[in-house]
């Protein structure tokens, strides 16, 4: 009976331990719902898994990742072969003109060097107006205009959405887990 006991216990506290989720698993299923027929399910968690980890790179005036999934989301819908009609290439949009130093126009389609780049450019622009996002964001699409503006307007609501789309899948997995926790301890109370 007290091995049962024991090992119940430890099984709640395995479950929970699992079934805890860091944002990355959010940020694809985001990416999967809105894009899903641009990226695979695998691709959805590099991009991911590039832009949480880049990000760490940065100390100060560090981008949030939602914002630079709404700068993909903006540029390429998460399309990795998306070219503009004024020859930026891939899922950041990096113009392979300005950014020849940086990368090679073989790799510019590349997940990770597409978004180590266009991290880079959007991270310049932000020390450069002293961490302002908006003038930063203007500066990235290349216009202090109107345009510009309703660019810098557009990432930032959706990296808004992000966040709450997020928020608010982490409350209702906790829910969830908070539940299953309750229901294990009760069969555990029940089996003593």
């Amino acid at each position: 009976m007290i091995f049962r006991t024991i090992f119940l216990a430890l099984l709640v506290s395995i479950f929970s331990i699992s079934a805890s989720a860091d944002d990355s698993v959010y940020y694809r299923k985001w990416i999967i719902a809105n894009y899903g027929n641009n990226i695979s399910g695998e691709d959805a968690a590099f991009v991911v898994r590039c832009v949480t980890s880049y990000n760490q790179r940065y100390v100060m005036h560090r981008p949030s990742p939602e914002l630079i999934m709404a700068i993909i989301a903006t540029e390429s819908a998460y399309n990795r072969k998306a070219i503009s009609n004024k020859g930026a290439k891939g899922l950041m949009q990096v113009m392979w003109s300005s950014h020849r130093k940086q990368v090679d126009k073989k790799t510019l389609y590349s997940i990770p060097m597409n978004i180590f780049v266009g991290m880079h450019v959007y991270h310049t622009y932000l020390e450069m107006y002293g961490g302002n996002k908006r003038r930063a964001l203007m500066a990235y699409y290349g216009s202090t205009n109107a345009a510009g503006q309703q660019y810098s307007d557009k990432i930032i609501a959706t990296s808004q959405r992000i966040r709450h789309y997020v928020a608010m899948h982490k409350k209702r997995h906790n829910a969830i887990v908070v539940k299953n926790k309750n229901q294990m301890a009760i069969t555990l109370a029940d089996n003593q």
